[in-house]
């Protein structure tokens, strides 16, 4: 499902569920049964663990975790940087247009400005310059 961003089950009904599937005497799949999940979902979080733990190769909790910060972190870069661009683009298109800066008529923000607690956008100050806005 896109968008989901968290697990439906809480993780210590992770942690019990996995301490029970290694001292039960029982297969994965009365396991799971008998906590009301899938078996396939129990054995994900088995081999999840072993990953974690260092049993097994793969991509640890953790380091997806930071990956997925990186990909969020250098989709925003990359936006910032288009529109960074653009904002070029459109000034060098209006400096030698003769029809005056473009700038003044458009509200810009980048991401970082919200993140950071700016209001968004330079505004223009009638010259054809740029002032930020406090």
């Amino acid at each position: 499902m896109p968008g989901r961003n968290h697990s439906p089950y809480p993780p210590e009904f992770r942690a019990e569920a996995i301490k029970l599937a290694h001292s039960s005497d029982k297969r994965l799949s009365e396991v799971a049964a008998d906590l009301g999940i899938a078996t396939e979902t129990l054995r994900n979080w088995l081999k999840q663990q072993d990953i974690d733990t260092g049993k097994r190769d793969g991509v640890s909790t953790d380091e997806r975790e930071e990956l997925n910060r990186l990909r969020r972190e250098n989709k925003i870069l990359e936006e910032e940087k288009e529109r960074w661009s653009a904002l070029r683009r459109s000034r060098w298109r209006s400096m030698n247009s003769g029809s005056g800066p473009l700038l003044c008529e458009t509200n810009w923000y980048l991401p970082t400005d919200l993140r950071e607690g700016r209001r968004p956008g330079p505004r223009c100050n009638g010259r054809g310059s740029l002032r930020p806005v406090l």
